[in-house]
């Protein structure tokens, strides 16, 4: 069984720009639009630089993360290392990758509440930042090779 190093997750339009663009409309008509985002979440490995999992979409960033879970558990039993986006910076995400090492980047408001996973990750983020951000940036790869750079 191979390795899988990384995760990234992309979203196609940013929530800023599209709720700007909704507020400006909405003051134009008075017709409720639907949503219009779609989410993908993709997991490279990192020494094949092949995508191992590939989801989209149009509900949540959560529905393709589950689903991209489910396609890797029926793909690769061994992951070494990820790296999650800010949006993962809970405890409950760092906990699905039992073995693996999880890499990210805590929200403002984090806390040590959590497993000790979660506690260990938030320590090597505080005692060796720039060590872990640079480890923790490879996740660049995944965002790269999607729109082939």
């Amino acid at each position: 069984m191979e390795t899988v190093q990384a995760v990234s997750l992309k979203i196609r339009k940013h929530y800023a720009s599209e709720t700007e663009k909704r507020k400006e409309k909405a003051k134009e008509s008075n017709t409720k639009e639907k949503k219009s985002l779609a989410y993908s979440f993709k997991m490279l490995d990192l020494e094949s630089k092949m995508y191992v999992a590939y989801e989209i979409s149009l509900k949540s960033e959560k529905q393709a993360f589950d689903r991209a879970m489910g396609m890797l558990k029926e793909i690769y039993t061994n992951i070494n290392s990820v790296r999650l986006d800010k949006y993962y910076s809970y405890p409950s995400y760092v906990d699905k990758f039992e073995e693996a090492k999880v890499y990210v980047i805590p929200k403002k408001n984090a806390t040590l509440r959590g497993s000790w996973k979660w506690k260990y990750a938030m320590e090597e983020f505080v005692h060796d930042t720039l060590s872990y951000i640079g480890r923790y940036y490879l996740r660049n790869n995944s965002e790269a090779r999607f729109l082939g750079r």
